[in-house]
């Protein structure tokens, strides 16, 4: 999946553009997931940055490690029950 984000800064058009790879496992994400989403950004080269998405709880050293080294935001379905909790999404 692909989103665009308009940053809306100042009256320059500034967007980027975010590759994002979800998936639903138990336990722990592998790093299978993140080098899917690495392979998706090398061929889509316009894109910005990577997210991978998981409903594990957490992912292997090795998925940590790789996704450190290539600019790869994680989010486990406990960091975002921690967002919508920060951001107030639970009064929607």
């Amino acid at each position: 999946m692909i989103a665009t984000y308009d940053l809306g800064i100042g009256t320059q058009e500034a967007t980027v553009r975010v590759a994002y790879r979800i998936k639903q496992h138990d336990a722990h994400s592998d790093a299978y997931g993140i080098q899917q989403l690495l392979d998706r950004m090398e061929v889509e080269t316009d894109l910005d940055r990577g997210c991978f998405v998981t409903t594990a709880e957490g992912v292997t050293e090795d998925a940590r490690a790789l996704a450190d080294r290539n600019d790869i935001l994680i989010v486990t379905t406990q960091d975002l029950i921690e967002w919508i909790l920060r951001t107030g999404l639970r009064d929607l």
